[in-house]
């Protein structure tokens, strides 16, 4: 497992979900404390995601804090570290970020991982309950990816108002359509003094 395929969104949950564990007392940094992070900012890709797909985020986060109360508390102890299932849903994460094509695994790609963790019995318990499923999840985002894209015609999309009011040099460039700079010295010296 490389830390250094996770991008800082990715680390930073990660290291929450430690820290969680670390003020809770638990022994060990679990797939709940993961969970617990992942759909703890309401600006998070995971909770926009579940906000599409019309999960009851409270109904959900209260569920999940449940939960984490319910682990064994362990006075005293120093370290902790990840528990075996946590461990396993870092590593698919990085799987699924690869498979994506991605060059970095996010946090998308954590929250995707532990819907596949059959391990985590606590986690998969609440996704059922709350009726996410691997499948609307990517549904979901790939929605959102392309909303936010600017795929869906929208004209107030970033995109459409990019092509609106900008000029793409480089699609230009690439057609030919931009008048070489090549022999043009005396202009070029010209536009450096203006």
């Amino acid at each position: 497992m490389d830390p250094n395929v996770f991008t800082d969104q990715a680390v930073a949950v990660l290291r929450e979900a430690h820290n969680l564990a670390i003020l809770s007392s638990h022994a060990e940094v679990t797939d709940l404390h993961l969970h617990h992070e992942l759909i703890r900012s309401d600006s998070g890709l995971p909770v926009q995601v579940l906000r599409k797909m019309s999960v009851d985020l409270k109904g959900y986060r209260a569920a999940v804090e449940d939960e984490l109360g319910k682990l064994a508390v362990v006075e005293g102890a120093n370290d902790v570290y990840p528990s075996t299932q946590l461990q396993r849903i870092m590593l698919k994460a990085e799987a699924i970020a690869k498979a994506d094509g991605a060059g970095y695994a996010s946090v998308e790609h954590l929250y995707l991982s532990l819907l596949k963790e059959h391990g985590a019995k606590q986690s998969q318990q609440l996704l059922k309950i709350f009726g996410i499923n691997e499948q609307g999840f990517k549904r979901a985002l790939h929605d959102l990816e392309e909303a936010r894209k600017g795929t869906a015609e929208d004209p107030d999309s970033a995109e459409g108002k990019l092509s609106k009011y900008a000029r793409n040099l480089t699609q230009e460039a690439r057609e030919g359509r931009l008048d070489p700079v090549i022999g043009r010295d005396d202009v070029i010296r010209h536009c450096e003094r203006i």
